[in-house]
């Protein structure tokens, strides 16, 4: 069964970005955990050395084009190819015990730019308020193995500790979503070539009635085609929404407190 949940979860994080057959190796590499590291890049997961990361909860690990790693991140630190910290790859302010730390995405128009969008923890973070942030990650410095050179760019706090992206339907720009923490809204930007735009918010009616404390955890994951949208709210419910990946509206929340979802953690 873990084996079973494992590929699972590889997948979905491939379906994130909603990309193309030869994209998708974008996302062949998973570094996780107690330094783990495996590899899909030939179609199979195989197991490689040991990376760097130690976490709690949420790892972000990006590849290119040909399924070779570039680098990842526990959404505080940054480590190349080879498990080295990049320059100024520290002090990024997500947390090893967030449900989602950070998410990476590629800079649209820009093939040597990397956004990491991070999410800190409402439990364990002395500071709730550092909210939902992005740096950037230039693959052109430092002898080709990357460079963060824009660090904890504010976008809103307090923020919930989820964080998720899937393609636009122009095969270019890229949706990264959040949510509020305090006031059930979902946040959606586009990004694109000209930087990030906060496009819409759509409010969790479902929520308003709950204590706000329990359901900052959980993760927030769509579906293949990008259409939907899955959120667990930990100690609360499941929530499934339509996505529309033109315009990036969300809509028709459908939400259970079901005893079999009430404790949903991962999507």
């Amino acid at each position: 069964m873990k084996k079973i949940i494992f590929i699972i979860n590889c997948l979905l994080i491939t379906a994130t970005l909603g990309l193309n057959a030869k994209e998708s190796l974008q996302a062949a590499h998973w570094c996780f955990g107690t330094g783990g590291h495996i590899t899909f890049k030939n179609g199979s997961p195989e197991e490689l050395g040991l990376s760097s990361v130690s976490t709690y909860e949420g790892v972000a690990t990006i590849s290119d084009q040909n399924g070779d790693l570039l680098f990842y991140t526990d959404g505080m630190e940054v480590w190349d190819k080879y498990n080295d910290q990049m320059p100024n790859g520290w002090g990024l302010n997500g947390h090893k015990s967030s449900s989602q730390s950070g998410v990476i995405v590629p800079y649209p128009g820009n093939k040597n730019l990397y956004y990491i969008f991070t999410v800190d923890a409402i439990w364990e973070s002395k500071d709730p308020n550092l909210g939902f942030r992005y740096s950037i990650v230039d693959m052109t410095l430092n002898n080709g193995f990357g460079d963060v050179t824009t660090k904890n760019q504010l976008l809103f706090t307090p923020s919930c500790e989820k964080i998720t992206a899937v393609g636009h339907i122009n095969g270019r720009d890229i949706w990264v979503l959040g949510q509020r923490w305090n006031d059930n809204k979902i946040c959606v930007f586009l990004v694109d070539k000209d930087g990030i735009h906060l496009k819409n918010e759509y409010s969790i009616k479902a929520l308003a009635k709950f204590n706000n404390t329990g359901w900052s955890k959980g993760y927030m994951k769509f579906s293949q085609k990008g259409d939907l949208l899955a959120i667990a709210n930990n100690n609360v419910s499941l929530a499934i929404y339509d996505f529309n990946i033109s315009t990036g509206v969300v809509s028709n929340e459908r939400f259970t407190t079901n005893e079999c979802f009430k404790n949903a953690y991962g999507v």
